[in-house]
């Protein structure tokens, strides 16, 4: 049972699953290491997505807005 939850667990908890997914420790994974070990020569460089919304995403955006009743970041604490 744990007793204690936190990112910094559950990383290390899926760092083990993985670890383990893959055939066993490897001792040169290290997340802790600025380089990534698991296939860093063999990444493609892509470029950036946008990430700005459309107009028509902006609109639909507003329009849902409007349809929401008491929004939890007007609602004072």
């Amino acid at each position: 049972m744990r007793v204690e939850h936190g990112a910094e667990v559950d990383c290390g908890l899926l760092a083990s699953v993985y670890l383990e997914l893959l055939g066993g420790r490897q001792p040169g994974l290290d997340f802790a290491s600025p380089v990534d070990v698991v296939g860093a020569a063999e990444r493609i460089s892509r470029p950036a997505r946008p990430h700005a919304p459309s107009a028509e995403e902006l609109i639909a955006h507003q329009a849902m807005l409007q349809i929401i009743s008491e929004p939890i970041w007007l609602i004072e604490a």
